[in-house]
């Protein structure tokens, strides 16, 4: 560490003091005409958390002073000059540069003097993430929130978008034509119906689809989303509905249940519409991912009963595995499925 100003000009005192002693007691002849001989100075760099006041570190050869003899014939006369340092970084340098500059901020010294000479713009890249939704009631029920599309009653709805289903279908021949009538339902969001429990109320909390009609679940529940046939949408809330429909059982042609789980309303058994499930609100998601792997799972489960009737417990420990790897392994959706 180079010494400081202060410390420079004590000891230069006291070096004048003796040496002025030694220069009285000299022949005055011999030091005229003579110029003085400054010192070697050399410039170190300081740590930036402690360079509060000087950073020049001239170099004094105290030696020189108790072994000088009557043959010098120069005078030593430091030269004390105060300079203002840079610090040049390489790309190896950079770390140490940033956490200098911290320890500086923590210490509060200011670094302005000492930052590297930099021409261009500074540019400092950073990442963020986004973490999932939290949310544990449909947005729907959020005061101040704005439904994506004119929201419309469930009567309504089925009106516009059978009137576009029939159209739809008249354009195909009677062997494309569906047995069914199916809207699509995009950006749902299944929950609890209202509930008069004191204790704890569950109102409109977000429930997966296995508690449908199960011991401590529930026998009705409601869903928010938008239904589509062709380029008709609509946009719906508080939908009732009891019933929940997976097809694709007994069919090892289809790998998954994506895309084959429905569920029907009250006003739509009427008509016998189903609402095809499509992709859940972001939302919602956390909620509906581990039902779909349930879904698949009594998928594959029922067609290895179906498939090998004489079965016991013990297959399904040591052979269901391989079976349904060997009848499904090749399909995407099935291994991403089997990761989970």
């Amino acid at each position: 560490m180079p010494p400081l100003l202060d410390e420079f000009e004590d000891a230069w005192t006291d070096y004048s003091f003796s040496r002025a002693g030694f220069e009285m007691s000299r022949d005055s002849t011999d030091s005229q005409g003579l110029p003085p001989t400054a010192p070697r100075t050399t410039s170190t760099p300081l740590h930036k958390a402690s360079a509060k006041r000087v950073a020049v570190e001239p170099s004094l050869d105290y030696s020189s002073t108790s072994t000088h003899s009557e043959s010098d014939d120069a005078t030593v006369r430091p030269q004390f000059k105060r300079q203002k340092l840079t610090i040049e970084l390489n790309e190896e340098d950079q770390a140490s540069h940033e956490t200098t500059e911290a320890v500086a901020a923590s210490e509060d010294v200011s670094t302005e003097d000492f930052r590297p000479p930099w021409t261009g713009t500074h540019v400092r890249l950073r990442s963020c993430s986004v973490l999932p939704s939290e949310l544990v009631y449909p947005k729907s029920q959020y005061q101040g929130w704005t439904a994506p599309l004119p929201v419309h009653p469930e009567t309504a709805a089925i009106y516009d978008l059978l009137h576009e289903w029939k159209r739809l279908q008249s354009s195909l021949s009677e062997e494309d034509q569906s047995e069914y009538v199916m809207f699509r339902l995009s950006d749902f969001s299944v929950y609890r119906s209202s509930t008069n429990n004191s204790q704890w109320d569950s109102s409109y909390e977000f429930v997966p689809l296995q508690n449908l009609k199960t011991k401590g679940g529930a026998d009705k529940l409601l869903f928010d989303g938008v239904l589509t046939v062709g380029s008709v949408h609509r946009y719906v809330e508080k939908v009732p509905f009891e019933i929940l429909a997976v097809e694709g059982y007994d069919e090892l042609s289809w790998h998954t249940v994506e895309g084959k789980i429905f569920l029907q309303s009250h006003k739509g058994r009427i008509e016998n519409i189903w609402y095809q499930l499509a992709e859940p609100a972001e939302e919602y998601r956390r909620y509906f991912e581990p039902y779909f792997w349930i879904a698949n799972l009594a998928k594959h489960f029922l067609d290895y009963l179906f498939a090998e009737p004489d079965l016991t417990l013990n297959h399904f420990c040591t052979q269901f595995y391989n079976w349904v790897v060997l009848q499904h392994g090749e399909d995407k959706s099935f291994n991403q499925w089997l990761t989970r």
